[in-house]
């Protein structure tokens, strides 16, 4: 099927290309491209999208907390380290 011309018109015969109103079911097969599909899934993306920031901000937050951990945790190791140097002892 040849696309049409920019006035609207079959560009093999010239004639008008012919729509189905909307809101007809007459073209319906199944049903992807109706008004409310097309809107589902615009919904849909941007609730998955939505979730995707959440997600980021919440990993960032997550890797924050690990990192402040991990150096709270060197940090002790650090001072026990330097305790038992001052008392003699050392652990194994």
């Amino acid at each position: 099927m040849a696309p049409a011309m920019a006035n609207g018109r079959c560009h093999k015969h010239g004639g008008a290309i012919p729509r189905t109103p909307k809101g007809s079911k007459f073209a319906l097969k199944h049903g992807l491209f109706t008004a409310e599909a097309i809107e589902k899934r615009r919904k849909v993306g941007k609730v998955l999208r939505e979730t995707y920031e959440l997600l980021k901000q919440t990993d960032d937050r997550v890797r924050k907390r690990l990192n402040r951990l991990a150096a709270n945790r060197a940090r002790r190791k650090q001072e026990r380290l330097q305790r038992e140097a001052q008392t003699g002892k050392t652990s194994e």
